[in-house]
């Protein structure tokens, strides 16, 4: 840093401030990292640098845009450039590079960038800033990420910047929408969830409704309705079979809860209950019972009835049978009973000896009917070919004179 302009012995001067020379020079130029400006040489700006000795201007950093020379440096060498914050290279390289997603770098250096850590992202290159923290309701577990991971309906996350996976709701709980920050909510009453990370409630067994997604309370299934626990997703009862009720009880939730109507029997769990024939009846509804035959002496004409009907009239009955479908005239009668068609009795000059819907046939004369209209008989002084006229072709004769007496 010394020059010596003449010949001969005399001794060499210091160069000036900011200049400097080489050895055996006549002069001093600017020093590296100096400029020759406005009669003086002064520093390099940031961004530039020389490295000779001499009058000649700074020079930019390679890749001025994305790299500067440190403030710290003398930038008197391409090595005093160093890449800009959110840009990544070695000291002097000919480009820097900028950070890419997932990474950030705040200082001019020439370290790399930084990876975000997991719970925490970056979705822009050549980011100064440190990562941001996924906020509640994400995670994210890997490094580098570029955006964090929502938490599903039926899972929440209260914590930022968390590196684990969401927490499921418990059972009989319920989170309807996506990256929640809360902690779940408790199904609503009559309601429940079928377990753990469920996104919405479903009505118990025996109610009816949408209590989240439609806001539609719990209601008990109305009478003649069901709705098994299997079955808890379906938003409404399902009806009982034809012919089949649940006796007045509602909240019901099993089909087998399901009776036959009166006058029906069956097992409506399985098909629709079938009407009691004619000659049959079912009092009761609240038991899947068999319809039971009219008793003797009755009967039921129509399917579908809840008693028989006695055989009221004088003369009518079911002969000893049951499960009658209508009552018949005895001997001595005639007539059906059948609704409001009694039996009549052939009296004292009818008779017939056959049940059911017969007409009386009128006795011959001279034969008053006997054994109470079932057969005629003649008179004294009268005979037949027997003891009773049984047919209409029979005829009571006169006795012969001599047998009279004892005719």
């Amino acid at each position: 840093d010394m020059f010596k302009e003449n010949t001969g012995n005399g001794v060499c001067t210091n160069c000036p401030v900011g200049t400097s020379s080489l050895a055996g020079s006549t002069g001093c130029g600017c020093k590296p990292g100096f400029e020759f400006a406005n009669g003086d040489c002064v520093a390099c700006v940031s961004g530039k640098f020389k490295s000779d000795i001499g009058e000649a201007g700074c020079v930019d950093c390679p890749d001025a845009t994305n790299s500067i020379s440190s403030p710290e440096s003398d930038r008197d060498a391409v090595t005093d450039c160093l890449c800009k914050a959110g840009y990544f290279g070695e000291a002097g390289a000919a480009a820097c590079v900028e950070c890419p997603v997932g990474g950030y770098k705040s200082a001019v250096s020439s370290a790399p960038c930084d990876d975000c850590s997991a719970g925490y992202f970056k979705d822009s290159a050549a980011a100064t800033t440190p990562c941001d923290a996924c906020p509640g309701g994400q995670f994210k577990s890997e490094p580098q990420a570029t955006s964090c991971q929502e938490c599903t309906a039926g899972y929440y996350k209260v914590s930022a910047a968390s590196s684990s996976a969401c927490d499921a709701c418990e059972l009989n709980q319920y989170k309807a929408e996506v990256a929640s920050a809360t902690v779940c909510d408790a199904c609503p009453q009559n309601s429940g969830s079928v377990g753990a990370g469920s996104s919405s409630c479903d009505c118990k067994a025996g109610y009816s409704g949408d209590p989240v997604a439609g806001g539609i309370e719990c209601q008990q299934c109305a009478a003649n309705t069901y709705k098994t626990a299997s079955d808890a997703s379906t938003t409404t009862c399902s009806a009982c079979l034809q012919n089949s009720n649940t006796q007045g009880e509602t909240g019901q939730t099993a089909m087998s809860d399901c009776t036959c109507d009166s006058g029906f029997d069956g097992d409506p769990s399985i098909a629709a209950c079938t009407a009691c024939n004619a000659g049959t009846f079912k009092t009761s509804g609240a038991t899947n019972d068999d319809c039971q035959a009219c008793a003797v002496n009755s009967w039921q004409a129509q399917e579908a009835q809840l008693s028989c009907d006695a055989c009221t009239t004088p003369g009518s009955s079911t002969q000893g049978l049951s499960g009658a479908v209508t009552c018949i005239c005895s001997a001595g009668f005639s007539g059906v009973e059948q609704g409001n068609l009694p039996c009549t009795t052939c009296g004292e000059t009818a008779f017939s000896v056959q049940q059911g819907a017969v007409d009386c046939i009128q006795c011959p004369p001279n034969a008053p009917s006997v054994n109470e209209s079932t057969s005629c008989r003649c008179i004294p002084e009268f005979w037949s070919e027997a003891d009773y006229v049984t047919t209409a072709d029979e005829v009571c004769q006169v006795c012969p004179t001599q047998y009279r007496k004892h005719c």
